[in-house]
């Protein structure tokens, strides 16, 4: 180990060896990516809980979703996010992560990445009705109707899930304990 004075040329000439390496044969691509990956996960915000695949929908309508069984809708949520209109819902790898501690969302968003930060509505829903635990409270940065980036939260009440939309930079926290739902990074470029 060498001092910090020249950490970022010892980190590249480490980084070329290692893409050497793998160019030729002399190690396993798939353990550097898992590696990398570990390096990309540690925080101090966020602690990965799991990935989740989601299949594909075809056909799947918000309105009809939203309006069959017990939901509790936010005024914001129904308003700019409940359309009566059919879509498809591609398959998806989702990741869920817990917040170690309160943070706005900006701080949230930061730490995801603007790559894996977004996940549509129909994913959220289906996370929802196949894959969630109703012990948690769960948060995914998704667009509405119009294209506008919103914080959609969902918490289990009452024998359903109440769902709410809060304006992206929204003043408060999100507690700790809260679970981000995104996009995992094995699903870049799908």
């Amino acid at each position: 180990m060498s001092n910090d004075t020249n950490i970022f040329e010892r980190v590249f000439k480490l980084w070329a060896k290692i893409a050497m390496l793998i160019v030729e044969g002399k190690r396993d691509p798939h353990k550097i990516a898992d590696v990398l990956q570990k390096i990309l996960e540690t925080s101090d915000l966020l602690r990965f809980l799991a990935t989740v695949n989601l299949l594909a929908i075809t056909g799947w309508n918000a309105k009809k979703a939203f309006t069959t069984g017990k939901w509790y809708l936010g005024s914001d949520f129904e308003n700019n996010f409940v359309i009566d209109k059919d879509v498809d819902v591609p398959t998806v790898a989702l990741r869920t992560q817990e917040l170690i501690r309160g943070s706005r969302d900006e701080g949230i968003r930061v730490e995801l990445g603007a790559e894996l930060e977004e996940i549509q509505l129909g994913q959220f829903h289906s996370f929802l009705m196949t894959q969630a635990d109703h012990s948690k409270w769960y948060v995914a940065y998704i667009k509405d109707k119009n294209g506008k980036l919103w914080a959609v939260d969902a918490f289990w009440h009452d024998g359903g899930w109440s769902v709410f939309a809060t304006s992206v930079g929204h003043p408060s926290d999100w507690g700790a304990g809260r679970v981000i739902v995104s996009r995992d990074p094995g699903t870049l470029g799908q």
